[in-house]
């Protein structure tokens, strides 16, 4: 079959059908060349981009990338973005990797940054990471900062099965936060426990005593116990009373397997009581509570009198009421009276409701504190609003106003409205005056304009305006403007008194700006107040931004006013950030401080400060309005600092001696001198004006002191200051 009569074929079955795989197709596929998989995905490039044909794009692209993933992959990225496309891509550069790995890593990196870019660059380095993990550490220097986490502790995860003493020299070594470390010592100590646990503890004793030392404890005893739990709960109990014994059980207990959980149980005995041993019994017991709920309450109300028995014999009973509420009901019953037994019996008569409700209300009727009983009422006329309104509206009525009826009322309509709409609409005027009556009848006109919004609409103008009449009709249309925009947007404009028509244009315009944004805008010069507009206008471009940035900026451009320009930038900015925040920065550029809202340069510096904060920088210090230059500076760098205060500061000494220097400077040392104050009192020296100067000194003297107020003093002496002065 020539190229031509494969092209062909498939479109014609594309116009008749959803295309299928066949033993035929693969068998054609297979003698296709690389060149002939580009010739014929040209020709049939419609019938791959239309929605229903996935198998054809799934079959066809699969095996044109195993021969040509290069080919493939141009294609792909080629296409109108979307999350079909990106899956696409994603399964292509996951099987290169498998028997390419070098050339995938090349094209990967060779890509913009993107959400997409940073997910293959974790396929990579979870295929690097086995093979080699030194050259997996430095693909993780082409991902933001703030989500290299994941990356760290799946590369010392593999490490540990190669060559654990190196890698646990790499993370000694330093470079890493304190973040991105404890995420390595995870990867390469939990898997050390399941490997060699004894090792992996020898291993943590080298590091030093603290957070360090007691999370690599911990990791090891995660992995131990994944593996053997009763012989690391030996290893770990015959561990010298303290602190890193302690962790290690409670790490044994977090990881405990679910099928000897009371072995589990018996190991809180030799946690030390109080805290630990309490939370250590939150963890287990709702697992022992889904297996044996009776013999978890017996054994929980054995325990002598602590702050956590209460609660864990709730936690119990709300678990056992799934299954079987009226021994649930029976056991809350017995609890001291207080705010965890009206809870626990709370939640099981609302499951006995569920399928017995007249015993549930019997029962409910029964308790003899009245605020229990109405709570209970109520709950059980939550549970009942929908399958059976008519039995919850009675039993609402006779219960007293509260805030739970925001919630119950509104449901109990929409179960009335399913049998009888006339019915409901009448209830609900009848309700007594109030905000749950004005969300009831906000629910039921949106319901009603799911089916009819004109009659809808009509029937929400009978309302009085006491019962909210504004609102009701605001959401009833922007029920319709969803269903039918051309129409919604004619009843407002000619049959609508002037005054409403002025409060529900926003609504209005907001919900519009999915579908034809251009017209919200008009909506909202035409009809909403001076006031409203700049919120509207923003929310309006940033819902457009994120469908079509090309006709947002035409907008933008077009914008007669400048306070438009300036709330429509901000709306196309925050829609930009998040993917593509050198994207957002390039268009702010365009425009003079004047233009701009200052709290938008701040977003754009903050967002761009967790994904890639060396860029976000350079940004922030081409700025030229000092009144948005400084704080977006400080922001940077606080957020840099925290990830990467070695690049943070090798960028700091690269800036020219001057004002704007010297605010960043000092927020650097504020953010590194909480963790590491002899680290930031050597960079005093590089602030040149005095206020700040002796500011930044007090900020490192109080962390340090809190640390080693010794040699803080020593420090302070050095600088000709008085220590009990600084630190009074």
């Amino acid at each position: 079959m020539s190229l031509a009569q494969i092209i062909c074929r498939i479109n014609e079955e594309c116009r008749e059908r959803v295309w299928r795989r066949t033993p035929e197709w693969n068998l054609i596929f297979s003698t296709l060349s690389a060149q002939d998989f580009k010739v014929v995905a040209e020709g049939i490039k419609q019938s791959l981009l239309a929605p229903p044909q996935n198998e054809l794009r799934q079959t066809f692209i699969r095996q044109w990338s195993l021969i040509d993933p290069v080919g493939a992959l141009s294609m792909l990225v080629d296409w109108p973005a979307s999350l079909c496309r990106d899956r696409l891509i994603a399964n292509v550069v996951k099987e290169w990797l498998a028997f390419e790995p070098a050339k995938a890593v090349g094209w990967i990196k060779s890509l913009p940054a993107s959400p997409l870019k940073n997910e293959l660059l974790n396929y990579a380095i979870e295929t690097v990471a086995g093979i080699n993990p030194t050259e997996a550490l430095e693909l993780v220097k082409h991902l933001p900062p703030s989500i290299r986490s994941s990356s760290f502790r799946v590369i010392f995860a593999a490490w540990a099965t190669i060559d654990p003493h190196e890698a646990l020299t790499q993370i000694q070594a330093g470079g890493l936060s304190l973040q991105h470390k404890l995420a390595a010592l995870e990867g390469l100590f939990q898997t050390l426990g399941m490997l060699n646990p004894r090792i992996a503890m020898e291993y943590s004793a080298s590091l030093p005593s603290g957070l360090i030392r007691l999370a690599a404890i911990r990791n090891v005893m995660a992995g131990w116990a994944s593996v053997d739990p009763e012989t690391a709960a030996q290893y770990a109990l015959k561990l010298p009373v303290g602190t890193e014994r302690n962790h290690a059980i409670i790490a044994l207990i977090e990881h405990w397997p679910d099928s000897a959980i009371e072995t589990a149980v018996k190991l809180t005995d030799a946690l030390p009581g109080g805290t630990a041993r309490e939370n250590a019994l939150r963890f287990l017991i709702p697992t022992w509570a889904n297996a044996d709920p009776q013999k978890a309450f017996d054994f929980v109300q054995s325990l002598p009198q602590c702050p956590a028995k209460s609660e864990l014999l709730a936690n119990i009973i709300m678990l056992w009421a799934i299954e079987n509420p009226t021994n649930a009901l029976n056991a809350a019953l017995s609890l001291p009276q207080g705010q965890i037994r009206t809870e626990a019996i709370h939640a099981s008569l609302s499951h006995l409701a569920a399928f017995d409700p007249t015993n549930a209300i019997l029962r409910a009727r029964s308790l003899q504190s009245p605020a229990e009983r109405t709570q209970a009422l109520r709950e059980i006329a939550l549970t009942l609003a929908l399958d059976n309104p008519q039995l919850a509206a009675h039993i609402i009525s006779e219960i007293p106003p509260s805030r739970e009826h925001l919630t119950i009322l509104p449901t109990i309509a929409i179960g009335l409205l399913e049998s009888d709409p006339e019915f409901a609409k009448q209830w609900a005027i009848n309700l007594p005056p109030g905000l749950a009556k004005r969300r009831t009848l906000e629910t039921i006109g949106e319901m009603l304009a799911e089916t009819d919004p004109a009659s809808a609409i009509q029937w929400a103008l009978t309302l009085p305006e006491q019962d909210g009449r504004t609102r009701v009709i605001e959401s009833t249309i922007m029920k319709w403007v969803r269903q039918d925009s051309a129409s919604a947007l004619a009843w407002l404009e000619h049959a609508v008194q002037p005054e409403l028509r002025a409060n529900i244009a926003g609504a209005v315009a907001r919900e519009l700006a999915y579908t034809d944004p251009l017209r919200a805008l008009e909506l909202v010069n035409k009809f909403v107040s001076v006031q409203e507009q700049r919120g509207l206008l923003t929310e309006i471009a940033r819902i457009w931004a994120r469908q079509d940035l090309e006709s947002a900026l035409s907008a933008l451009e077009k914008a007669p006013s400048a306070t438009e320009r300036a709330a429509i930038l901000s709306g196309i900015v925050n829609a930009l950030v998040d993917n593509s925040p050198a994207q957002a920065a390039e268009i702010l550029n365009r425009f003079t401080p004047l233009e701009i809202q200052p709290s938008t340069v701040m977003f754009v510096a903050t967002e761009w400060a967790m994904q890639d904060p060396a860029a976000a920088a350079n940004w922030v210090i081409s700025l030229t309005d000092p009144q948005t230059k400084i704080p977006a500076i400080q922001e940077v760098i606080i957020h840099w600092a925290s990830l990467e205060p070695i690049k943070a500061g090798d960028w700091l000494r690269s800036l020219p001696t001057n004002p704007i220097r010297d605010v960043a400077i000092v927020a650097y040392i504020n953010q590194i001198a909480v963790e590491n104050p002899q680290f930031a009192s050597q960079w005093i020296n590089m602030i040149s004006e005095e206020t700040l100067k002796q500011n930044a000194i007090l900020t490192v003297a109080n962390s340090w002191s809190r640390i080693d107020p010794a040699e803080v003093r020593n420090w302070l002496k050095s600088l000709h200051l008085d220590p009990d002065a600084v630190l009074k």
